[in-house]
């Protein structure tokens, strides 16, 4: 059937690859599995995925390949495909099919087709298609319902033939690629490690991964959509800072304590420490009452870091969790270890750092998302290098700070005492110096050799603590989570509160509709997202919640 539907082309292909899908690019081995002899040209590649634009972002990647053709195959409606095996998937995003030639862009002419399905089954706006027709005089064949035929009373395209299903194929030369408006091809090294990343995300990470001062980059396992670099982003950069590439909550990262209390004392009094931690942490938007003493000096800040401190409570905040995704964990693990784990950032000092220097790196005064950089040897870049790594030390501090009200909390009800030479305490919003470049990091993990990390599931799954393997692929990182499979908003009105209280019944936590936004529903499989990772690191542990405390 692929033979049939070739169509014309500069050299029609007498052999096609078996289907290659996204996942298998993304994860595997980029140079080997679409590799092919150059005896056996002319070749076409079958390439098989379910989401569209991730679909054509791999097709530009591997174009270097020197393929005929690339076939982008949508629409096997097996249900082996669609639980994320090696076949393609029905289009689970609806673009326009100028969308998706914009992404196109390599020296093998391409095809797009939908092998089943009419316009609005399919995912296909076929409204677009006149538009697409009109810009684009190359090859492309299209095959889907009757219904977008409909649509093309405007065109002329050359109709070869309808299948006794109603297709029909559209056929129009093509000089040399799929898209005449190209974007750069991405000669730089990079790794994707996501499953099954959403369309934002990849948009986000190829856009930011075209700026001239990007030089590798790594897509974490959770990654999803964020601003200006999606969550899970990781890129390396020469001679400049990107602030937006940090993000707002400057430091935001984890922190995890093995203790010596028992196991089963603190499961047998887990309402009570539950009820005593809300407390003595400050959570939301509340902070103390009294400034906490610290060793760090905000003389230390420049100008728009003083603002910011000044402006967010300064010392008032230390110690205090914040909102969204943070949490307070206490948990035990296969040996039944009891840990404390803490998720929270440097409490609204890092926004604001972050948000003057978005100002002054887009020069108009205004936060504008984007990829706006510092150079590292401007004033202006080293006054943001100066207060970030502040920034940084603030929110260690603030861990370190809660993690001491809880271990009182507990040692108050149990005895026992905590391991604080094993403490692990890191960030994931960071930037770091590293052989001569930048590698910034929006909600990644560090990850050097023997480097030890922790990787936060959901509420009911807990935390998996790692040791990292210093993967250079990586840049030295992991995933910083699970990752989101659905918005905050999506998860009130989509998830199911019933569901929630029952997945919780063992674990002191608050399970409400305040709360459902952070159910283990709206996160994608942790255990999946860890298998992903064996090449970044070690398990060490997995703490199973016992308590858990949200903002």
């Amino acid at each position: 059937m692929n033979s049939f539907f070739c169509g014309l082309s500069l050299a029609i292909p007498s052999l096609y690859t078996e289907i290659i899908t996204t996942g298998a690019l993304l994860r595997g081995d980029r140079a080997r599995f679409p590799a092919f002899d150059p005896f056996e040209h002319p070749v076409a590649l079958q390439l098989g995925g379910g989401d569209l634009m991730v679909l054509a972002e791999c097709a530009r990647l591997i174009d270097y390949h020197g393929y005929n053709r690339i076939n982008l195959d949508c629409g096997c409606p097996s249900p082996r495909v669609q639980l994320g095996s090696s076949v393609p998937v029905y289009w689970r995003n609806r673009y326009s099919w100028l969308d998706v030639s914009r992404r196109c862009n390599g020296q093998s002419p391409s095809r797009l087709r939908s092998r089943r399905g009419s316009a609005s089954t399919s995912g296909i706006p076929s409204r677009s298609l006149p538009k697409f027709l009109d810009k684009f005089r190359e090859t492309v064949i299209i095959r889907s319902k009757r219904e977008i035929f409909r649509s093309l009373s405007n065109q002329s395209p050359k109709i070869s033939r309808f299948d006794r299903d109603g297709n029909f194929i559209l056929q129009f030369w093509c000089c040399a690629a799929l898209c005449s408006t190209r974007r750069k091809r991405m000669d730089k090294k990079i790794k994707i490690y996501a499953n099954d990343p959403d369309a934002g995300a990849i948009e986000q990470f190829y856009n930011a991964m075209e700026q001239d001062y990007s030089v590798r980059g790594a897509l974490m396992a959770d990654a999803h959509k964020g601003y200006s670099l999606p969550i899970g982003g990781v890129i390396a950069t020469d001679g400049v800072i990107v602030p937006a590439w940090v993000g707002y909550d400057i430091g935001c990262g984890m922190c995890a304590l093995p203790t010596s209390f028992s196991s089963d004392v603190v499961r047998k009094n887990s309402q009570r420490i539950f009820h005593k931690i809300y407390k003595r942490v400050p959570v939301g938007f509340s902070v103390n009452r009294d400034p906490v003493a610290c060793s760090l000096v905000p003389d230390q800040l420049t100008k728009p870091g003083r603002k910011a401190f000044e402006k967010r409570k300064g010392f008032h905040a230390l110690g205090s969790l914040g909102g969204g995704n943070h949490f307070i964990e206490v948990g035990s693990d296969e040996s039944n270890t009891i840990w404390i784990v803490i998720h929270s950032g440097s409490r609204g000092i890092g926004h604001g750092i972050a948000t003057e220097y978005m100002r002054i790196a887009s020069g108009t005064g205004k936060v504008k998302e984007g990829h706006y950089g510092l150079r590292t040897d401007s004033d202006d870049g080293l006054a943001y290098i100066n207060d970030m790594e502040w920034a940084l030390a603030f929110a260690l501090f603030n861990r370190m700070e809660i993690m001491t009200r809880v271990v009182e909390v507990i040692g108050s009800c149990c005895s026992g005492d905590a391991d604080w030479a094993s403490l692990i305490n890191r960030n994931h919003n960071h930037a770091e110096k590293r052989d001569g470049l930048w590698i910034h990091r929006k909600g990644a993990t560090h990850a050097e050799v023997d480097m030890m990390g922790v990787i936060p599931g959901n509420m009911r799954d807990g935390s998996f603590i790692i040791r990292g393997k210093g993967n250079p692929d990586s840049l030295y990182s992991s995933s910083h989570g699970a990752g989101r499979t659905m918005s905050r908003r999506q998860a009130k009105t989509q998830l199911d509160i019933g569901e929630f209280l029952d997945e919780m019944r063992n674990v002191a936590a608050r399970v409400e509709q305040a709360t459902l936004d952070e159910a283990p529903g709206a996160y994608k499989d942790i255990f999946e997202v860890i298998r992903l990772q064996s090449e970044l690191f070690d398990v060490v542990a997995h703490v199973l919640p016992i308590i858990n405390i949200k903002g």
